[in-house]
């Protein structure tokens, strides 16, 4: 990601090291895209969401937060309509990419049904989590606690808010109790609604 295109920016670019350069070249792109937007007559009227993928500094990172399971996927979200002030906030709360389908929808009103995993990030009632997995590492993000299974037992558990290191695992009993049903509660939801078939609200109400 870090080859730019041939141009005369290139040049410009040459005394960042690595990773700027990227990071400089998309700031750059960003900038121009929304110059440009901003003269149609669309955009005052258009949601804007901006997220990534994962974090580049993983295996780079000599404190060990971005190698871990909460870092390597810490990527901010960014929601953004040109004439609502409502938006300009930092909002820390959990979210994850499958919140954004329910958040575009619920930031429009949408009044038809639709099927979601996720959760909207504007629902400051919900009780908002995020769920990863990689291989066999089966992770959870509820209540200021993050759980590890490898998808049947548990590996560990940690209070990351004080912990982001994930240095000290803990034992609280209640805790891992209700994190293991919303693990399996999960799961489960996506394993059947993939066997069944039934990932879409045409299965559920047999209209389209």
């Amino acid at each position: 990601p870090f080859r730019l295109p041939a141009s005369s920016m290139q040049k410009a670019y040459s005394s960042l090291p690595g990773i700027y350069r990227g990071i400089r070249y998309s700031d750059e792109a960003l900038r121009h895209f929304f110059q440009t937007a901003s003269a149609m007559p669309w955009f005052k009227h258009t949601l804007f969401v901006i997220t990534a993928d994962h974090n580049f500094l993983a295996n780079q990172d000599s404190l060990g937060y971005y190698n871990n399971g909460i870092g390597l996927y810490a990527v901010p979200v960014l929601y953004y309509k040109p004439d609502d002030p409502d938006l300009s906030r930092h909002d820390t709360s959990y979210t994850q990419q499958i919140d954004i389908l329910p958040s575009v929808l619920d930031y429009l009103h949408y009044p038809y049904p639709f099927f979601a995993f996720g959760q909207s990030v504007f629902d400051h009632q919900a009780n908002h989590y995020v769920y990863t997995q990689m291989s066999e590492h089966h992770q959870l993000l509820m209540d200021g606690y993050v759980m590890t299974s490898d998808g049947e037992k548990l590996k560990s558990c940690y209070a990351y808010k004080a912990d982001s290191l994930l240095r000290h695992p803990i034992q609280q009993d209640s805790v891992l109790q209700s994190m293991r049903l919303r693990m399996k509660a999960y799961r489960q939801l996506l394993q059947n609604s993939m066997i069944d078939n039934s990932l879409s609200v045409s299965r559920f109400t047999g209209k389209r």
